[in-house]
């Protein structure tokens, strides 16, 4: 297999040194740094390799491994010793090791991992805490590394400051935040503490030089994608659907109060709940199937196109896989051959055309270019979930035009969410998502 021009390009980012790749979803970062530690082998024969990734996407690394490098890589599990093999991969859990204290207590410490040349750190957004024991023990890694790269399709999810963490474990020379994002960002006090909000504008020339000399990013644009569609299927609550769904409407309603949005368990409870219902009853505590369950069953009958089919919730991921008789299903709670196991017979089985997942364990890292429709049986929260979850199907490699369908009960929480994501610009985390969906749904009872 043949690397495209831009994916050499990142090749040649990578070797230079020290590297963020943040290409966009779907570009193939995993390739690149392959392709990258292959080369630095190639020149230094007694180097090693150290991948660190999420637990969820050691088993697509092992297969795109396979492809790419064709040698022999060792799986480092939690309390394993680490293997003294030439590659090794491991999750950020895998980076501790649970020992005693001088009080009997357990407690989990980084391990003590020989030094690695090439340092692989993949969903290196995962980093973004300055004081999160895996930032630590990344840097640790970092600091002994002859090349340390990180991968991110999201450098900085939520805010330019969040880029800090990310140079900070490259290069040492970034020591201080506050003096860095006193250069670089607008920095303001909150009455509390100091706060960072976007970047200077006199300054946005430097940024973009600072940056650039550690991080390469390309969009998906750069790609002569097949086209994708979306489409907006809305489907009818029954009537018990629709009189618990209110039943709990009402209830959250009651506990938010007009002066102030209180984000407290209670109201998170019952908002859960709301997307649940909407869903299907069967989620909470009745026996009567929903509409969108009614759909997807019929959808299941009379299309043959492989299909991916995205929830939030792995309860109804598990209740759909029974109703969708031969799908397969991947959720967090599964093992890794678990996984392999159903994804292989849907990549491969003519019997097999759904894939049903949660949003979570499916979303990132996987490349399931055998599908050609995607459905979203409910909304994640930021468009940077749902771009990252299609990003599965539309990316390098898709031969075929993708189809998104957002599968949405009218009249519920599923069209205000469906607003939110549609506002792409001003939701940047779950957090501010759920406040907004709190705001409409107390306006659509104020309203009533």
């Amino acid at each position: 297999m043949e690397l495209a021009p831009y994916q050499v390009e990142g090749v040649a980012h990578l070797t230079q040194g020290n590297r963020i790749l943040a290409d966009d979803m779907g570009l193939g970062k995993t390739i690149q740094s392959l392709s990258a530690a292959k080369e630095i082998l190639a020149d230094n024969p007694h180097y090693k390799v150290l991948i660190v990734t999420l637990k969820s996407l050691v088993t697509q690394w092992r297969r795109e491994f396979q492809k790419w490098v064709g040698e022999d890589i060792a799986i480092m599990e939690s309390g394993e010793e680490v293997p003294d093999a030439r590659w090794v991969i491991t999750h950020y859990e895998g980076l501790f090791e649970s020992v005693k204290d001088q009080q009997g207590n357990r407690k989990m410490v980084a391990k003590k991992i020989p030094k690695r040349h090439v340092l692989i750190v993949d969903e290196a957004h995962m980093c973004k805490s300055r004081d999160a024991k895996r930032t630590k023990a990344v840097r640790d890694l970092a600091r002994r590394s002859e090349y340390t790269w990180l991968l991110t399709g999201t450098p900085m999810p939520n805010r330019p400051a969040e880029a800090w963490m990310l140079l900070n474990i490259l290069d040492s020379s970034f020591s201080s935040f506050w003096k860095w994002a006193r250069k670089y960002l607008v920095v303001y006090h909150n009455g509390w503490a100091l706060e960072t909000a976007g970047i200077r504008q006199d300054r946005s020339d430097d940024w973009s030089q600072m940056l650039g000399e550690y991080m390469l990013r390309r969009e998906r644009g750069l790609l002569d994608l097949p086209d994708l569609t979306e489409e907006s299927m809305y489907v009818e609550m029954t009537k018990r659907q629709k009189k618990l769904y209110e039943q709990i409407r009402i209830k959250m309603i009651g506990m938010v109060t007009e002066e102030k949005m209180i984000l407290a368990p209670n109201p998170l409870t019952q908002l859960m709940r709301l997307r649940q219902v909407a869903n299907d009853p069967r989620l909470v505590e009745s026996r009567y199937r929903s509409g969108k369950t009614n759909w997807l069953c019929e959808y299941a009958k009379t299309h043959t196109e492989k299909t991916l089919v995205f929830t939030s919730f792995a309860k109804y991921a598990a209740l759909l896989h029974d109703e969708l008789k031969g799908s397969a299903m991947i959720t967090g709670t599964m093992g890794s051959g678990e996984r392999d196991k159903e994804l292989a017979r849907f990549q491969t089985s003519e019997d097999c055309n759904i894939l049903i997942g949660t949003t979570g364990a499916m979303s990132m890292g996987l490349n399931i270019t055998e599908a050609s429709v995607v459905i979203f049986a409910d909304l994640p929260w930021t468009p940077d979930e749902y771009r990252q979850a299609y990003s599965r199907v539309h990316r390098w490699g898709q031969e075929k035009p993708v189809h998104v369908i957002k599968l949405l009960t009218e009249f519920s929480v599923d069209e205000h969410l469906d607003e939110i994501l549609a506002n792409k610009d001003r939701i940047i985390s779950e957090a501010l998502a759920k406040k907004m969906l709190f705001h409409m749904l107390k306006g659509e009872s104020d309203g009533r």
